[in-house]
């Protein structure tokens, strides 16, 4: 089995994220939109109720892909227990 650095490969990943946030808020600002963008390594839910709740924010608008299970509504677990936590309006979107 090969060694890795997991420090290195979440260092690749959180800035991978960043790009793509960074390109997506670019298109969203453009247009005249007030975008905020953050990663975040932790639990998604958790961290994106953490982040909005410590910087005020007013909305949240993610997207989903909906891998949850059946039971769940069709945006996916992460989004769901967002949805349920956040005490602003949320905004789901699916990626098209």
């Amino acid at each position: 089995m090969p060694d890795f650095d997991l420090s290195e490969v979440q260092r690749v990943l959180v800035q991978e994220s960043e790009a793509y946030l960074n390109q997506v808020a670019c298109q969203l600002q453009e247009d005249g939109r007030c975008v905020r963008t953050a990663v975040r390594w932790s639990k998604a839910a958790e961290a994106i109720t953490a982040y909005a709740v410590a910087q005020e924010i007013s909305v949240v608008v993610m997207a989903t892909h909906g891998h949850s299970s059946h039971e769940h509504w069709p945006m996916g677990s992460i989004a769901e227990k967002v949805l349920r936590s956040m005490q602003v309006p949320v905004l789901l979107v699916r990626p098209s």
